[in-house]
């Protein structure tokens, strides 16, 4: 390992910071398809949890089935930051070999790493620390050893050298972290710091750093993005020129444009509904929550860093990226995909272009005229024919297709008259049917369910339709109930697995949002109040569900 280097922390971080000040532009960047599989697996990693991806964000689902939702902008800060990211899993790589080491693994000793300054007299396992440390810099590179070593002595003996804390929170909360912590927690709290991003709204940027580390050719790609952008420096928007490129081979357009919501229980399939109709060549998807508004799907002017200080750039959304393609390539048709529409009050977002809805042989019938000059400017340089009157229609060879979850807690109710102008397509609970290639069309697996004196395995399909039964008689409407794919093959194809997700996700959802008012019995044993009892049960292989529950699923 004759090229391991401990890096100067805190010339790296200023370096940094600095190269984050100087970028060309901090808006939102695109990301296209190949940018999302490479971007995809790493996130997973790093995150530890599913991720999706769409044109311009990221959404994860914790554990706790609970999700958030970060701007692909974030990606900027990766490509600033990552070198510190690298230069940490170094001083990460030398403390991991020093905490194996048996005097040293004691949560007392190290709780004193770092210190604000090296002391006057050591004690001997201070002073064994030092030499053990030094004895592995002198394996790892024996020709720049020395160096090293000082680096490391500056990073055990000078805190704020490497921690330049007091920017992120009133209190830092970095600063404050030692060695006895895990290494991942102690790195990524002070990556984050070094960031100068507040700490509240950004807790997961350090996964997205380290994630960007993982992949050469993915950095290779963030730096064509930025030159692409030095190039066009002085462009009045960050609209993609792309936008004026025709389809090479997408969906030609042979029927009228529609605008249709999916609608069902979870899991019914209503997203792989969409993507089986839709041309991923062609479309634009993107993802309503409580915080989308008009500005986010049409667009607007957002600040950016220019050459000369602050510039202001009109960002647009997807409405308007999929209506410039649209119109520009009538000989193709167009799809905009919207996943969880009534997650957002979906009629103030679409806000005026609400009338644009109403269609007539895929055309809207009326239309809007744009007051937004920044708006304005952004259409007449990317249309290939000019607006008349600054008046613009929904085209035939754009449809609008949409997911709604009705059951879900957090959406907002649909306008009468927005609900009105899309036709709807029900995906009902169908465990009966198959795919093309033959495969049932639900997930495969099987749950371990304890019983007094043992335990009863049940398939996925029979234990799921059991649930529906009871919530049917419960008189429970059917978009509560369990959809065939409202678990995934990937969550229970072991048993440990798919207990996991029994515990974590299917009886959450069983417990919180289904049977919120109404008997618990039905399901669970009297003894069970709270879902706290419910889930320690289930971890210690403890009875959870009622003797009739447990009868109608076996022998």
């Amino acid at each position: 390992m004759s090229n391991f280097i401990l890096e100067d922390l805190n010339q790296l971080t200023t370096d940094c910071r600095e190269t984050y000040k100087n970028l060309p532009n901090k808006t939102d960047i695109f990301l296209s398809q190949d940018l999302i599989n490479k971007l995809k697996p790493l996130l997973d990693q790093e995150l530890k949890a599913d991720t999706k991806i769409s044109d311009y964000s990221v959404e994860y689902t914790n554990k706790q089935d609970q999700f958030a939702i970060f701007p692909s902008k974030w990606l900027w800060v990766a490509l600033a930051f990552y070198p510190l990211a690298e230069a940490f899993n170094a001083y990460s790589e030398v403390l991991a070999e020093l905490k194996k080491i048996p005097e040293f693994k004691d949560s007392e000793f190290l709780k004193q790493y770092p210190m604000k300054s090296e002391p006057t007299v050591k004690s001997p396992e201070q002073t064994k620390f030092e030499t053990e440390a030094l004895t592995i810099l002198q394996v790892k590179n024996p020709t720049n050893a020395n160096s090293n070593f000082l680096n490391f002595k500056q990073f055990i003996y000078d805190r704020a050298w490497w921690n330049l804390g007091n920017v992120s929170t009133k209190l830092d909360k970095a600063s404050g972290k030692t060695f006895e912590r895990g290494n991942t927690d102690l790195f990524k709290s002070t990556l984050l710091t070094a960031t100068q991003f507040i700490v509240s709204t950004s807790d997961k940027l350090s996964e997205v750093i380290y994630a960007v580390t993982l992949d050469k050719s993915l950095i290779a790609d963030l730096n064509a993005i930025k030159s692409s952008i030095n190039m066009g420096a002085g462009s009045s928007s960050s609209v993609s020129s792309t936008l004026k490129v025709l389809s090479e081979s997408g969906t030609a357009h042979t029927t009228p444009g529609e605008n249709i919501i999916f609608f069902g229980a979870p899991g019914t399939g209503k997203s792989n509904e969409i993507n089986n109709l839709v041309d991923e060549k062609n479309s634009i998807r993107t993802v309503f929550h409580a915080e989308t508004y008009f500005s986010d799907f049409v667009g607007c002017l957002k600040p950016t860093m220019g050459l000369t200080g602050v510039e202001y750039k009109f960002q647009i959304g997807p409405f308007t990226e999929i209506l410039i393609k649209a119109l520009n390539d009538p000989a193709h048709h167009y799809y905009l995909v919207i996943e969880e529409i009534n997650r957002a009050k979906s009629a103030a977002v679409f806000g005026e272009i609400f009338q644009l809805l109403d269609r007539k042989n895929g055309v809207s019938k009326y239309s809007i005229k744009i007051n937004d000059q920044d708006l304005i400017k952004i259409l007449t340089e990317n249309l290939t024919n000019p607006l008349i009157d600054n008046q613009i229609r929904i085209p035939s060879n754009l449809s609008i297709y949409a997911t709604m979850n009705t059951s879900d807690q957090a959406v907002e109710p649909m306008d009468s008259a927005f609900k009105r102008r899309w036709k709807y397509i029900y995906k009902p609970i169908d465990f009966e049917s198959f795919d093309e290639d033959g495969n049932p069309s639900h997930a495969q697996g099987s749950f371990e369910l304890q019983r007094a004196t043992d335990a009863i395995c049940i398939a996925w399909k029979d234990f799921a339709l059991k649930v529906n039964n009871i919530l049917s008689n419960l008189d429970i409407p059917e978009d509560r109930h369990l959809g065939p794919w409202f678990v995934s093959t990937e969550e229970i194809d072991t048993i440990p697995k798919a207990n996991e997700t029994l515990k974590n996700k299917i009886l959450m959802y069983l417990w919180d949002d289904v049977l919120r008012h109404h008997e618990k019995t039905d399901f669970f044993i009297e003894e069970i109040k709270t879902f706290g009892q419910l889930n320690y049960k289930v971890a210690n292989d403890k009875v959870v569900f009622n003797d009739e529950f447990l009868k109608s699923c076996g022998k």
